[in-house]
């Protein structure tokens, strides 16, 4: 109890006179009452009080506080929290947490402007309840590619009474990959056409569609008595209007895995080029080989390209030109090139990494071998023997 708070305390002879007392003061007021009430007409000795009665006092809360109790301590209250009251419990600890649930707040405001994206007008409402219909399902409507329709229960749902539920829900679930997920706040409309605006409610939550919870909205959407009082606009001439705004905002609908693969299968190829020192076209292609399910080829210039031209061999990788990647993705490659003598064994082995998309060049050496280094043991019978190796390589796949 907090020593500053004041409280109506009877004196000792229960007259109507009450005085605000606090903290000290009260423990204080309670001796002296003590004293005097033993004092009048009794012979016995006075009693000696609890060693520990004064350390505390507890407040009876009932309609109005009017009374104030000494009692021995046991054990120190905890506060529970609430909205309007604070209840003392003797049988907690001041230890244990405090809880206090935040619960988002259903706000209901006016405004002129009809909602954005969907209005669902219903004629002759009465009908509903007459031919027992549980729940009116709206068309289906689009809102940032997906499709969704409102759903209303006139008389609730979950056993809510004298409420209309209305629930927004997602139908384009079929059509979705496997764990789809869309992340939505909404807002619902009730138009008033005495008023000529509308009644929007909302909570600011956000709410998560996916396969398993396909709807969401509000149980206890408005009142049987506040629709149905003609004042309020609601339900004129037997009709009305409701609405709702979505903003979609987040869908993680869309998504890649990425995997990489260490030594694949089938990651080398050799490619030999006949009458090397004959070749006078600006570049070369090999043939396509497949690795990992994508085809890759490689570009040589005799004579050099960029920094490597007429003083260099250059020496590319890149991926087919049927080969599709979309825009903004990649596919990465650790790769090695080599050239081959005659016996087999390696001369030149150069190795690089590289994200590859769709450019002409691919990606390599502009400086791959300088010419002036090319001897006859390069070439056996003037025929060059390069061989690519793919070390590594990412696959990626869409959902």
């Amino acid at each position: 109890m907090r020593r500053n708070n004041h409280i109506m305390f009877p004196s000792a002879r229960r007259d109507t006179d009450r005085r605000r007392i606090s903290g000290d003061n009260a423990v204080r007021e309670v001796k002296k009452s003590l004293r005097a009430a033993y004092s009048e007409g009794s012979s016995k000795p006075k009693p000696k009080p609890h060693p520990q009665a004064y350390r505390r006092c507890r407040a009876t809360h009932t309609k109005n506080i009017n009374s104030l109790f000494i009692t021995p301590p046991k054990k120190r209250p905890k506060i529970i929290q609430h909205s309007h009251i604070t209840i003392m419990d003797d049988n907690m600890s001041y230890d244990d947490p405090i809880k206090h649930e935040q619960q988002p707040e259903i706000t209901r405001t006016r405004r002129v402007e009809p909602p954005a994206n969907y209005t669902f007008q219903i004629n002759s409402y009465s009908t509903l309840s007459e031919i027992g219909m549980k729940k009116c399902e709206s068309g289906n409507f689009a809102v940032d590619g997906f499709n969704w329709k409102l759903i209303l229960y006139p008389n609730g749902d979950d056993e809510v009474e004298d409420h209309i539920s209305l629930y927004l829900a997602i139908t384009s679930k079929d059509n979705l990959p496997l764990g789809w997920e869309v992340k939505v706040i909404f807002r619902f409309f009730v138009y008033d056409r005495i008023k000529d605006n509308y009644l929007t409610v909302q909570d600011g939550k956000m709410r998560k569609y996916s396969k398993m919870k396909s709807e969401h909205g509000f149980t206890k959407f408005l009142a049987h008595n506040a629709f149905n009082q003609a004042s309020n606009g609601f339900l004129v001439d037997n009709g009305c209007t409701f609405g709702v705004e979505v903003s979609v905002l987040k869908a993680s609908n869309k998504g890649e895995s990425l995997t990489i693969f260490k030594e694949p299968q089938l990651g080398s190829f050799f490619w030999s080029i006949s009458s090397f020192s004959n070749k006078t076209n600006e570049f070369y292609l090999s043939e396509p080989f497949t690795v990992k399910g994508r085809k890759w080829r490689l570009t040589i210039y005799p004579n050099g390209l960029s920094s490597g031209k007429m003083s260099h061999i250059s020496l590319y990788l890149k991926l087919d030109s049927s080969e599709t990647v979309p825009t903004g993705k990649k596919i990465y490659a650790k790769f090695f090139l080599s050239v081959y003598n005659f016996g087999a064994k390696k001369y030149v082995d150069q190795s690089n990494e590289h994200w590859f998309d769709n450019t002409t060049y691919g990606y390599g050496f502009h400086e791959f071998l300088s010419r002036n280094d090319l001897q006859p043991h390069h070439l056996q019978n003037d025929v060059f023997y390069l061989k690519a190796r793919i070390a590594a390589m990412s696959v990626v796949e869409d959902f």
